[in-house]
């Protein structure tokens, strides 16, 4: 029974109740103050009459109150399994992204930025289960330049040079954005008119950063696996372009400060005529 129920039953119970003490003060005002009183035994089961009103009120005030009380249990178990839901959901998140940590944790402990870059494409596999990719970097011309690949010809990527703004890696470095592409791209209105690859089942384009400056993009695309990606691979996505951009601007200022120690070490001992 629904809580709409137990409320009609309570009204119910009260309006009767209140009835039957109506009827009870006016029968007891005829017969003690009235010209005309009531006869006795009219009187008599009047009263019975107002008696039995009264405990059908009762029982039916009885009956709300036990089946509010049920209701209240009911909507209380909801709750209680509700909050171990989220708490179960949130413990399994916090391993997942205690495992991705770990997982890349090998990423700040490179030997340089090519060894860097093709780990960071072999955890798409791993972590997102892509079957093919591609790392973008933004070169000094402003271009963005494949720097890592997997399951691309090394002459395609030499080929790929495209301009902030331009295609679908190129929006994303633009908007600072993330892009879940399910089926082609003619499906989505802001990428009519660019060629997409028929083979792509889906795709997740992400920006690469740290801080406000974004360094590049990643590409993770489904050829073979049916499944799709998710909004949660999104979020993970989002999560693990963070760890690669914080990544190459820790090994570029490495780079950055043993050059200019050697520049150091130069300047400080200049070479004898």
């Amino acid at each position: 029974m629904n809580d709409t129920t137990s409320r009609s039953q309570f009204r119910a119970s009260l309006v009767v109740f209140m009835v039957s003490l109506l009827f009870s003060f006016l029968a007891w005002d005829s017969y003690f103050n009235s010209e005309n009183p009531l006869d006795r035994s009219l009187f008599s089961h009047f009263i019975l009459a107002m008696g039995l009103l009264f405990s059908v009120s009762v029982g039916l005030l009885v009956r709300s109150l036990e089946l509010r009380h049920d209701e209240l249990k009911v909507e209380l178990r909801e709750k209680v399994n509700e909050l171990l839901d989220k708490t179960r959901e949130l413990q399994q998140a916090e391993v997942k992204s205690t495992a991705m940590y770990e997982l890349c944790f090998p990423l700040f402990s490179s030997d340089g930025l090519k060894s860097l870059l093709d780990k960071a494409m072999e955890l798409t596999g791993t972590l997102f289960n892509a079957d093919e990719g591609s790392l973008m970097l933004i070169d000094s011309k402003n271009k963005l330049y494949i720097a890592a690949g997997r399951g691309i010809s090394m002459e395609t990527s030499r080929k790929v040079h495209l301009d902030v703004g331009e295609r679908v890696a190129g929006l994303a470095v633009q908007q600072k954005r993330e892009f879940l592409i399910n089926g082609g791209l003619e499906n989505y209105m802001l990428f009519r008119g660019i060629e997409g690859n028929p083979l792509i089942r889906s795709s997740l384009v992400c920006p690469i950063s740290f801080g406000e400056q974004v360094l590049g993009v990643l590409n993770m695309n489904r050829t073979a696996t049916r499944d799709k990606f998710t909004a949660h691979d999104v979020k993970k996505a989002s999560v693990f372009a963070t760890l690669v951009g914080h990544a190459i601007y820790i090994e570029r200022m490495r780079v950055a400060l043993s050059e200019k120690s050697q520049e150091l070490k130069s300047s400080s001992h200049p070479s004898r005529p």
